[in-house]
């Protein structure tokens, strides 16, 4: 069985983390089907916000051909205001966490950098 041995290479060592696609070892794992699935999930968000976002342009571009201001200022800016502000937010925080992978290892800075009432 795979066994992750922090004592030849951690999170923070250089080769470790990968800056695009999956690591290979998650297929040694025993949360690989959960690790995957979580993937698909936020996978199917991106998409189908991005799809909807197409949705909402292709109806924007319909309303302004017909000059029909009413229902591209209040059904396409709206549409994409409401959407991008609750769903877009959380694409934004995917990709976020994607890019700044947090190390479990390095648990120790990041609570001593926090600011904390008791210490006030």
């Amino acid at each position: 069985m795979w066994q992750y041995s922090p004592a030849t290479k951690t999170l923070g060592d250089e080769g470790c983390v990968y800056s695009i696609g999956l690591d290979y070892a998650w297929g040694m794992s025993s949360g690989k089907l959960a690790f995957a699935n979580a993937i698909k999930m936020k996978m199917s968000v991106i998409f189908g916000i991005f799809h909807m976002n197409l949705g909402i342009l292709v109806k924007g571009t319909n309303a302004l051909f017909k000059a029909n201001w009413p229902v591209f200022f209040l059904e396409v800016v709206g549409g994409l205001v409401i959407l991008n502000g609750l769903f877009g937010w959380m694409d934004l925080l995917v990709f976020n966490k994607w890019m700044h992978p947090v190390s479990l290892f390095q648990y120790d800075n990041i609570v001593s950098k926090t600011p904390s009432a008791a210490n006030n």
